[in-house]
């Protein structure tokens, strides 16, 4: 089950899937907000966060599990891909029958229900592209799940173009994303040709040993979507679709960013997973190596974005009605750098088998943000105008809670003071970035050099202090190497 695709072919499949990542960005971020408007936007983000809400009981919690055991085991892959359809297909159309019976609890137009109800097919979709990707993952594929990924991109950049140049209904544009879903699922499924050969008919005592592992990873996602995915259900609860339309665009071009992460996270979690088992030193050593490379990333992307809020804004034509993003996404970006923060930790957390402390962590972050996030929205509202940027203060304190619950879970000796030193050392790198960014605003028509010159004046401050060395680069070298299958650990 190794992975080893030629030199070339990496190097094409890592620059298709980067353009591919922000080809979706550019029709996503530009053309949709502006066809839509902040409150079409804000529309159409209500109800995919609804259908969301509702789409973490598909899969028990076991999606996590799959990945972390067949990392370990490869030969269990074909028993897990069949258990897990057979749980979670019916689990979908019953999460799917709830999402969309919860808009007769609220005051939803006709229309509004419509568009719940299409949003809930992607439930069923979901589950094939789901399973077969966290098997993909879990056999460290990583050039194929690439493809597949790569595939669903383009797909969806393309539809949603054509469809805004058509001019569709937001019903349509809703159904992009079961679409897409089909053909991930059978192009994913041609490289597990192996797995399904293999496969046998689900068992039920399989499929409950299953769920007993993954219900601390339920309840993890659980409280997860209440403190991560219902602040435009919270905003739309104090103000309007509009508000939900601000936050939405500047969660947006966050969310853009987290493509890295992510990425890294997908190479990481099964090379953790094995490490803890065998070698606590070198599972130590890349939780670590994780943590800096989050650290190094973020806090340029956000001086940069604080900085170049207002013109993003602008440059991408939003039009008056997204004024009020434009602090939303600075405050954003500020509450970016705990997201990256916060990823090597959680992929530690998981790897280590700590999932009950996941749920314990999830929940308590879900106590805290749902009054956090209802009080603040509803003072900003209030106060400033602008609901959505109560949400996205409230998000920052809430990622701060989860940081400092996931370090408490792990093991004694894992998370040391080198970390803070390390992330005092890049704060202070990022001193003239933030003096030449501050002097260069000035200066109208020079973005593009200004923002240049800022990151070659951090990346020069961050080595001369330290904070990127030799063997960093090569561990990047080998994430990127792992990720597009070169290697095969």
């Amino acid at each position: 089950m190794s992975d080893r695709p030629g030199t070339a072919r990496n190097v094409l499949l890592m620059f298709l899937t980067q353009f591919a990542s922000w080809a979706v960005t550019f029709v996503v971020m530009i053309y949709v907000p502006r066809y839509l408007g902040a409150a079409g936007l804000g529309k159409l983000t209500y109800v995919s966060n609804t259908v969301g809400l509702f789409g973490v009981l598909v899969t028990l919690g076991t999606g996590n599990v799959i990945i972390r055991s067949v990392s370990r085991d490869n030969s269990t892959a074909p028993s897990y891909l069949t258990n897990s359809y057979a749980l979670c297909l019916p689990l979908a159309v019953i999460a799917g029958f709830m999402a969309y019976s919860f808009s007769f609890f609220g005051h939803y137009s006709p229309s509004t229900r419509v568009l719940l109800a299409l949003a809930a097919i992607s439930l069923f979709t979901g589950v094939f592209s789901g399973v077969n990707y966290n098997i993909l993952q879990g056999l460290e594929r990583f050039s194929k799940q690439n493809l597949v990924a790569l595939v669903e991109k383009y797909l969806n950049s393309l539809l949603l173009l054509g469809l805004v140049f058509l001019k569709a209904k937001l019903w349509v544009l809703v159904l992009i994303g079961p679409v897409s879903n089909v053909v991930a699922a059978v192009y994913s499924s041609t490289y597990l040709r192996d797995v399904f050969a293999a496969a046998k008919p689900p068992h039920v005592k399989q499929i409950r040993e299953m769920v007993n592992v993954g219900l601390p990873f339920l309840g993890f996602a659980i409280f997860r979507q209440l403190y991560g995915q219902t602040d435009p259900l919270i905003i739309r609860f104090v103000s309007t679709f509009q508000a939900v339309g601000w936050y939405a665009a500047a969660a947006k071009l966050i969310g853009a960013t987290m493509i890295f992460p992510v990425s890294v996270s997908t190479v990481m979690l099964p090379v953790m997973s094995r490490q803890f088992q065998v070698d606590r030193q070198q599972f130590d050593a890349s939780v670590f190596r994780f943590y800096k490379l989050m650290v190094l990333s973020s806090l340029p992307i956000a001086l940069l974005t604080v900085a170049f809020a207002r013109r993003f804004i602008l440059l991408l034509h939003y039009g008056p009605s997204f004024a009020n993003s434009i602090p939303v996404l600075q405050v954003g970006s500020i509450a970016l750098v705990f997201f990256f923060v916060a990823m090597p930790f959680g992929s530690a957390v998981i790897a280590t088998d700590k999932q009950v402390q996941l749920m314990q962590t999830a929940i308590i972050a879900a106590v805290i943000f749902i009054p956090t996030c209802f009080l603040a929205s509803k003072l900003t509202g209030q106060y400033m105008g602008n609901a959505a940027l109560g949400a996205t203060v409230s998000d920052a304190i809430v990622e701060m809670v989860i940081i400092t619950c996931y370090i408490r879970a792990l093991p004694t000796g894992c998370v040391t003071s080198m970390y803070l030193k390390y992330a005092l050392r890049c704060g202070l790198a990022c001193a003239p970035m933030g003096a030449l960014l501050w002097l260069g605003l000035k200066l109208r028509g020079l973005d593009l050099l200004v923002g240049l010159g800022a990151i070659v004046a951090y990346a020069a401050a961050a080595y001369m202090l330290g904070c990127i060395q030799q063997e960093d680069i090569q561990s990047v070298k080998n994430m990127i190497s792992a990720k597009m299958g070169r290697t095969s650990s």
